[in-house]
């Protein structure tokens, strides 16, 4: 029997309505305006100078050893470098505001995923144990972004990769959440939209993995992972855990 599922996030429970290529300048600048109100006197200009060069760093340093690093370690170095004189304690309050407006001004530009409500109810009604697991860079902003939604209260879990230390596809990042649940990889299912870091992550862990495709339902790429199942909105998950479950006995 299925005692649990397991959800990502972006794009697959909640959406952007814009790209977020074009949300990005105006969330660096919601940031930007945190650092001017607390001192900060250059244009926005150099300030998108020395944020794009931390941030940059880090970048190099993640796909280098393959994690997710917290945002909030990104804006602490982003305050050094602008208030080298302030003391450590002021600098991590205004990197904390900068980041949490940073991450609020794109949550304005979400969307809750189609079927995706009702879904988490149906689930909820069947006794199902739900989590989330994001790459995420930030914990704080995918908890806030979950009740915003008011979907929080679904989810006995919330794990961003940036709080494991470990991203998907890597089997130890389901192994951790399916641990937390105190449910067998066997009896979870996955959900998630992306074939290299949810199908496949999956289905290493062992899990039975749901692909949700929104644009087509088109044929899984040659070579690329094999989903269990695939739907077009999450509204066909219930189903489909009823089916294992049946199938199952």
């Amino acid at each position: 029997m299925i005692r649990a599922a397991v959800f990502d996030y972006g794009d697959t429970l909640v959406h952007h309505r814009i790209p977020f290529a074009a949300i990005l300048p105006g969330a660096v600048r919601a940031a930007y305006l945190v650092f001017a109100e607390a001192g900060f006197e250059s244009t926005f200009e150099e300030f998108r100078s020395v944020n794009d060069s931390v941030f940059a760093g880090f970048a190099e340093a993640e796909a280098r050893e393959d994690r997710d690093i917290p945002d909030t370690t990104k804006y602490n170095e982003l305050a050094r470098r602008l208030f080298p004189a302030k003391p450590v304690a002021w600098r991590r309050m205004i990197a904390n505001s900068a980041n949490r407006e940073f991450h609020d001004f794109g949550a304005k530009y979400r969307l809750v995923g189609r079927g995706a409500r009702s879904s988490l109810e149906e689930l909820k009604s069947m006794g199902l144990k739900m989590a989330v697991l994001s790459n995420h860079s930030d914990q704080g902003a995918l908890e806030r972004g979950l009740k915003q939604f008011e979907l929080d209260s679904y989810f006995f879990r919330v794990f961003s990769s940036s709080e494991l230390g470990v991203r998907k596809p890597d089997p130890r990042a389901f192994a951790k959440c399916i641990a937390s649940l105190r449910v067998r990889a066997d009896k979870t299912v996955f959900v998630g939209d992306s074939l290299k870091n949810d199908i496949a992550g999956a289905k290493a862990c062992g899990m039975t993995a749901v692909f949700v495709d929104h644009e087509t339902n088109q044929d899984v790429p040659s070579g690329a992972p094999t989903p269990d199942f695939s739907v077009t909105t999450l509204s066909g998950i219930p189903g489909i855990i009823r089916r294992l479950n049946s199938a199952r006995g």
